[in-house]
């Protein structure tokens, strides 16, 4: 059985699809890059450790503008103050005192012994919530005070605060042995995607505002022959020099998920209102070839040389440029984090991110 649970948060909309079957059926339908740019996506061990609170539950009913959720297993809860008398141990200490026995039975648990009891959440929208009776896998952390003897209070206002409950194995799992999920790992598979779209968005801003044409550790990029195609929707394409001002070869990542990207920005505008087009953007590259490269991948440039390649920008990938208009400052960017060792090179290929000078070019906004 397949269920749908539409999130909507601050403004945003993620429609997450939670299915019984395997991390792979889960596709959300509207894209990340919708969500807050000061979000921050923790991986599974920080997810574990930012909780307060993880419980199985089940929705229940609605109440004074919170949602009870049933507990069905409490997961992590905050700590008992042992220091803090519960009313059954008042009552019994009375009783003992004033007869010598009593009714209330003398406490079992240990005082670091985790209590289930259910809960009360306050979504920023009620789309944030599956359907009521639901069973889903609660990550609770943003508490309100509530009053004696209430249930435990809390907001939930971002989007890895509730997992459909086929993730319980691997939260119980994780939560016993923390060092098996120490490497980095995110619970969802969108959670990932949704982290590197946020850490790129965080990149292209830093982008916007480099200078450029100046060489990094011996590689320059270089941009020539600008020139908008016959559509009349203002694609345009554009060379790049990959240049080695050393005197020695360099190697260079020219696999499938090279970064080349363009910015521009209109003539006197800003560095911050700039936009950035990624070539190989995140949805357009398969995830298995970001991680996986082999000797084919890399290419030599041999000293006082340069590598060259011929790049498109399409308004049929980047519809933004339909709408632009005027002069504008076009910049293009090279950027690489893979180093080709465990491939084989005998030394490293070169890192890090370039960016060219600008060059003019005069766009005209699709009738």
């Amino acid at each position: 059985m397949v269920m749908t649970m539409k999130w909507f948060v601050s403004g945003w909309l993620l429609v997450l699809s939670f299915a019984a079957a395997g991390e792979e059926n889960e596709k959300p339908v509207a894209a990340p890059a919708a969500l807050p740019a000061s979000m921050v996506f923790y991986n599974f061990s920080d997810l574990i450790i930012k909780a307060d609170r993880i419980v199985l539950g089940e929705i229940a009913e609605k109440k004074d503008g919170a949602w009870t959720i049933k507990a069905l297993e409490t997961l992590k809860a905050p700590g008992r103050d042992p220091k803090q008398i519960s009313p059954d141990a008042y009552k019994r200490a009375e009783e003992l005192l004033n007869g010598g026995k009593s009714r209330v039975p003398a406490q079992t648990k240990p005082a670091n012994a985790i209590e289930n009891v259910n809960v009360a959440v306050i979504p920023v929208n009620e789309k944030v919530l599956p359907p009521p009776g639901t069973q889903a896998v609660f990550f609770l952390w943003d508490s309100e005070p509530h009053t004696d003897g209430a249930l435990p209070l809390y907001r939930i206002n971002h989007p890895q605060c509730v997992y459909d409950s086929k993730v319980l194995p691997q939260v119980r799992s994780g939560l016993l042995a923390p060092r098996s999920i120490s490497d980095g790992r995110f619970l969802r598979d969108w959670d990932q995607r949704a982290a590197d779209r946020a850490a790129q968005k965080k990149d292209d801003e830093a982008l916007k505002k480099v200078a450029g044409g100046e060489p990094v550790r011996g590689l320059q990029l270089e941009i020539v022959r600008p020139n908008l195609m016959l559509r009349g929707d203002n694609s345009f394409q554009i060379s790049s020099h990959l240049v080695n001002t050393f005197s020695k070869e360099t190697m260079a990542y020219d696999g499938p998920a090279a970064s080349y990207g363009v910015i521009l920005c209109a003539k006197d505008a800003p560095p911050e209102t700039g936009l950035v087009l990624r070539l190989n953007r995140f949805d357009d590259v398969d995830p298995v070839s970001l991680n996986i490269t082999s000797l084919t991948d890399f290419e030599a440039i041999p000293g006082n040389n340069m590598l060259t390649r011929e790049h498109q920008i399409d308004a049929r990938k980047f519809p933004q440029l339909k709408s632009i208009s005027g002069d504008y400052v076009v910049k293009m960017f090279y950027i690489n984090t893979k180093d080709g060792v465990k491939d084989g090179l005998n030394s490293p290929a070169w890192l890090g991110t370039l960016v060219s000078k600008g060059v003019m070019m005069v766009f005209k906004k699709s009738p």
